[in-house]
C-alpha cells in the first residue's frame, strides 16, 4: 500500500522540468525574518512545477539580483537546469509588490511576472507570491523543442582498381564498381574490391577530415596450364574383323627391289655354276692351260640366295593385302589362319 501511494509521486517529480530557485531579494521596509519566509515561499511555489536543485552553484553565478537574459542563461548553465527564477518584493507604504522573473533555456526566453498587495499581512503576500507563480505555470508545461540530430560529417573516399570495373563492397554492402567516389562517413570502414579473374582484394580504410583514396592493383588468379590446343590425330577405325587391309607403300618398293636382286642373284649363280670347270686361259687347251674355275659352289649360293629374294620379293607384289586380325571370344585374335591370344595370364 505505501508502495503505491509511492509511484505516483516519484513518477510526476521526475516529469517535472529541473529548475533553480535564486534568493529572494528584498526592497523597502521588509524585514529580514519576513524575507527569508516570502523566499521560503517562492521555492514551495516553484517546486509544485518543477523540481528546484540546490541554490549554491545557482548563487554564485548570480551575483545578487539577476533579472536579465545574459545573467539567468549564466545560472541555467551553471545549475544545469532549464528554468531559472528570480525575484524581488518590495514594500512601500504598507504597498507589497512582487516582481518574478523566469529564464527558459530550452527556448532562450524570458517571461516576467508581477502581483501588488495594499496593507496586506504576510500570508496575504504569500498568496501574491504563488499567484505570480501561477503565471509560469504554462511555461513549466512546455516541451523542449525538438532538435534535429545533426548529420556526422562526411568526407570524400575514392576507389580505384587496375583494371578498373571491380565491384567494391563498403562495410560489407554492395556500393558499385570502380572507378568509385563518394562522401562517407569520418571514421574506419571495409573497403573491399572483387574482379572475375583476379585476387580479391580488402583494406581497413581511416577516413578523416581530408578525401581518402585507395588503389588497388589486382593480380591476376593463378590456373592450370591449358591443355594443347593441337587436335590430336584421330585413331584408326579399325577394320572390319576379316577385311582385307592394302599394304603401305613401302611394302611394295621392298618387294620391288627384292625381286631385283633375286633375279640378279640368280643370274650371278647360273653364270658361275656354267664358269666351273672351264679353263682359265682364254683360246687355250686344257693342256696348255691345266687351270680351271672352281665356282660351282658360289653359284650355287648366289642362286640360292637369289631364288629367296626373288620369291620373298614375289610373295610381297603378288599379295599387296593382307588379312586384318579376327577377334574371337576370350580376347584372342586370328591372323592369316593363326590364333593368337593377349592379355595378362
Amino acid at each position: 500500500m505505501i508502495l503505491s501511494l509511492c509511484l505516483p509521486t516519484i513518477s510526476a517529480a521526475a516529469d517535472k522540468p529541473a529548475a533553480s530557485v535564486l534568493p529572494l531579494q528584498a526592497a523597502g521596509a521588509v524585514p529580514a525574518p519576513v524575507q527569508k519566509r516570502f523566499d521560503q515561499k517562492l521555492r514551495e511555489a516553484v517546486k509544485a512545477h518543477a523540481t528546484v536543485g540546490e541554490p549554491g552553484a545557482a548563487e554564485k553565478a548570480a551575483e545578487g539580483r539577476c533579472a536579465d537574459s545574459a545573467c539567468l542563461k549564466k545560472v541555467a548553465t551553471a545549475a544545469k537546469v532549464r528554468f531559472v527564477v528570480s525575484g524581488q518584493v518590495s514594500n512601500a507604504d504598507d504597498i507589497y509588490k512582487v516582481s518574478l522573473t523566469l529564464y527558459d533555456d530550452a527556448h532562450s526566453k524570458v517571461v516576467d511576472a508581477a502581483q501588488e498587495c495594499e496593507l496586506c499581512a504576510a500570508e496575504e503576500v504569500d498568496r501574491s507570491i504563488v499567484a505570480a507563480v501561477e503565471t509560469f505555470k504554462a511555461a513549466f508545461a512546455s516541451a523542449p523543442p525538438v532538435v534535429a540530430p545533426t548529420a556526422p560529417p562526411t568526407s570524400e573516399l575514392s576507389v580505384t582498381t587496375d583494371p578498373s570495373g571491380a565491384d567494391v563492397e563498403l562495410d560489407g554492402k554492395m556500393v558499385g564498381k570502380t572507378p568509385y567516389k563518394a562522401q562517407v562517413t569520418r571514421g574506419k570502414h571495409a573497403v573491399k574490391v572483387t574482379l572475375a579473374g583476379h585476387v580479391s582484394e580488402q583494406r581497413d580504410v581511416e577516413v578523416g577530415d581530408r578525401a581518402a583514396a585507395q588503389d588497388f592493383l589486382l593480380q591476376v588468379l593463378a590456373t592450370a596450364p591449358a591443355a594443347s590446343t593441337a587436335e590430336a590425330a584421330p585413331a584408326a577405325t579399325p577394320a572390319p574383323t576379316g577385311a582385307p587391309v592394302a599394304a603401305p607403300a613401302e611394302h611394295r618398293t621392298a618387294g620391288i627391289i627384292l625381286t631385283v636382286l633375286g633375279a640378279v642373284g640368280l643370274g650371278v649363280g647360273g653364270f658361275l655354276i656354267n664358269m666351273d670347270g672351264q679353263i682359265t686361259c682364254e683360246n687355250g687347251s686344257r693342256k696348255t692351260c691345266p687351270d680351271v674355275y672352281t665356282t660351282k659352289w658360289f653359284g650355287a649360293a648366289a642362286m640360292t640366295v637369289g631364288g629367296l629374294a626373288l620369291g620373298a620379293g614375289t610373295t610381297v607384289l603378288i599379295l599387296p593385302k593382307i588379312d586384318a586380325p579376327e577377334a574371337t571370344a576370350g580376347g584372342g585374335r586370328r591372323a592369316n589362319g593363326g590364333l593368337v591370344f593377349t592379355g595378362t595370364f
